[in-house]
């Protein structure tokens, strides 16, 4: 039998608020330098179960691990600065500041080793060249529309020198030409060796760029599989995709 080496393994992990199970004892496994992407319906437990992963949510029970270490009883901070970084659905930058600022800030604190100053505005640099942002870099991020946002959100999540990065929704609200730059810039980043978990509703995105994917419907694992077994089994397309959705994706 094949021995995988997994960055993250999720071990029966559940989350309560209050009488609601957000998540309901979900496992699985990310193959170090892969793309798994995960989608589920609004208020399936998806966002919170990447809470849970990074530490964000605490009091869950279950197992997460990360490169065969539990995080359970690691904060936000520690964890990333021991690789995990995210972005989020809402974008919120420091709205004031330049974009070099704005990624400078997460090369100097989200760092296992404090880089120097000069590091980060060199590794800033390079980064929202990555991304295509680099003619911004000095102007204030209040001015960048929602494409140009999610970009940063990226360079941003990056610059604190990930080896798995979260993506939440960062295609969702793009055109069809921005989705396709995205999914370039996120192939890109998984081809630096950085392994990637993703939320996406973008169906042709995501099975576009996953190598595996997984379901969650009321907070349980649905199916886990290649983007076609997923995408074509019967329980997905009753209780997510829907026939329309469904000639989408094979459109």
């Amino acid at each position: 039998m094949e021995n995988k080496d997994y960055i993250l393994e999720l071990e029966n992990v559940s989350m309560k608020f209050g009488g609601l199970l957000a998540v309901n004892e979900v496992s699985f496994n990310l193959e170090r330098g892969k793309i798994l992407g995960v989608i589920g319906p609004n208020g399936a437990g998806k966002t919170t179960m990447f809470n849970t992963i990074t530490g964000f949510y605490q009091g869950y029970t279950g197992t997460v691990k990360f490169n065969g270490a539990s995080m359970n009883k690691k904060k936000v901070n520690e964890r990333c600065k021991l690789g995990i970084a995210r972005t989020f659905q809402v974008t919120r930058p420091f709205e004031k500041n330049t974009l070099l600022e704005n990624v400078m800030v997460g090369s100097f604190y989200g760092q296992a080793k404090k880089p120097k100053m000069k590091e980060c505005e060199e590794e800033a640099e390079e980064l929202l060249e990555f991304v295509g942002l680099a003619d911004k870099k000095d102007e204030y991020a209040m001015s960048l529309n929602v494409a140009q946002r999610k970009k940063l959100e990226l360079a941003r999540a990056l610059s604190t020198k990930p080896s798995l990065l979260l993506l939440d929704e960062v295609i969702g609200g793009l055109n069809p030409t921005e989705v396709l730059e995205m999914m370039d810039v996120i192939k890109d980043i998984n081809g630096r060796g950085v392994s990637i978990l993703m939320i996406e509703h973008v169906m042709k995105a995501i099975t576009g760029v996953s190598d595996s994917m997984v379901v969650i419907n009321h907070g349980q694992k649905l199916i886990e599989g290649n983007p076609k077994e997923v995408m074509n089994d019967p329980e997905v397309i009753e209780a997510y995709l829907g026939s329309a959705a469904r000639r989408d994706v094979h459109a």
